[in-house]
């Protein structure tokens, strides 16, 4: 797998149990032909030394394997998108894969706007949609922060950081974090009241 490659957390089909997510690989090969063998070879593996039933199946007309753990714990399904790149899709999300979705990640104007950039060209990105994430809707049991925190963590919409190689030494990264606009932010706090310290590090009188 010699070009580009993903890593990104989605959100499964709610269930009776609720809302949850799964990890999805996206690598592209240079030689589709070896990284079929490749995954020949891990089904194999998983079936022989893992105890997986390895299952061949079609999903929205693409053909794909589906690993199956003992007493159905774990379920992954691997395949081919469009051209060579392939992918491996941890819990029960394939189908938000294939077939294509309508909408991709790259369309999405919160996506844009903290990877747009202005350094030539990027080899990489991170993208966190925090507001999603802990969001009524987040697939992930995330436990309630403290109040403090959740005010900081609810000021950002979104968190997107690329990376840029400008020769074998040096390396560009530019964070960019996206806060909501309010419509009434209201006014500053009046600073000027406030006692000025004194020489000791103690609040005193002006």
């Amino acid at each position: 797998m010699t070009g580009d490659f993903a890593l990104a957390l989605v959100t499964s089909p709610e269930t009776e149990a609720g809302p949850n997510a799964g990890l999805v690989i996206l690598a592209e090969a240079g030689a589709r032909s070896t990284a079929e063998k490749t995954f020949s070879a891990l089904d194999t593996v998983v079936k022989d030394k893992f105890q997986f039933t390895v299952t061949p199946n079609t999903l929205g007309g693409i053909e794909v394997t589906n690993w199956a753990s003992p007493f159905a714990a774990l379920s992954i399904t691997r395949g081919w998108l469009e051209n060579n790149t392939s992918f491996l899709a941890i819990g029960n999300i394939a189908g938000n894969l294939v077939p294509k979705p309508s909408t991709s990640l790259a369309n999405n104007p919160l996506f844009q706007q903290v990877t747009a950039s202005d350094v030539g060209s990027v080899d990489g990105y991170f993208f966190l949609n925090v507001e999603s994430l802990l969001g009524a809707k987040s697939a992930l049991p995330i436990p309630p922060l403290p109040a403090d925190q959740a005010a900081i963590i609810s000021s950002i919409r979104a968190i997107g950081l690329k990376t840029n190689i400008e020769d074998d030494k040096t390396a560009r990264f530019n964070l960019s974090v996206v806060m909501p606009t309010l419509d009434d932010p209201g006014l500053l706090p009046d600073l000027s009241a406030e006692p000025a310290p004194s020489e000791d590090g103690t609040e005193g009188e002006e």
